[in-house]
């Protein structure tokens, strides 16, 4: 995800370290923490309600960042890698704009990677699928996995019933082509 909020903030997670004798970040820092609670009273709402409460809550807190943001590049020099992380920073707003509009977005992404982390984790493993065929179908039953698992369904349900489909449709083909079944 582009625009996710945490995302955004890593360049400027590891400035908290470096040497730098234009030091602004405290303030930054308070602002993703007003957000969060908000997140929370809106999730697993309608829509139309998360998108009402964003621009409520959230769109303020945005605003006033990107403005701040913009006011220190001014104040700092621009070749300090605090300036480069505040100009990544002011580059992807943009893309954080439509989680505002939608209500069906998610303030960040770590629902998405902790999901993806299981397939991360046995990357090495994928190496011994036996073939792209074997890959390409082990890409599928990952994404359905983790599909159910996001959806609250048991994964192991939900594979069994597409199993169930393409036997049925295997059987469907297999009359049609040969005419067993047709009392015609």
């Amino acid at each position: 995800m582009r625009g996710a909020l945490s995302i955004r903030y890593r360049p400027r997670n590891r400035l908290h370290g470096a040497n730098s004798s234009t030091f602004i970040a405290p303030r930054d820092c308070q602002s993703p923490a007003q957000l969060y609670p908000v997140e929370k009273e809106a999730r697993g709402s309608p829509p139309d309600r998360r998108a009402k409460l964003c621009r409520a809550h959230i769109a303020p807190v945005f605003d006033d960042l990107e403005v701040w943001l913009a006011m220190q590049l001014i104040r700092i020099s621009g070749k300090s890698s605090l300036a480069a992380a505040i100009r990544y920073v002011l580059t992807r707003m943009e893309y954080l704009r439509p989680y505002l509009e939608s209500g069906m977005l998610e303030l960040d992404n770590n629902v998405t990677e902790r999901g993806t982390r299981t397939i991360a984790l046995g990357r090495k493993n994928y190496l011994f699928v036996g073939s792209e065929a074997g890959g390409k179908a082990a890409i599928i039953a990952y994404t359905l996995i983790e599909t159910a698992k996001l959806s609250g369904t048991d994964p192991f349900v939900s594979l069994d019933l597409l199993r169930f489909c393409f036997a049925f449709r295997r059987a469907m083909l297999f009359s049609k082509k040969t005419g067993y079944g047709d009392n015609t």
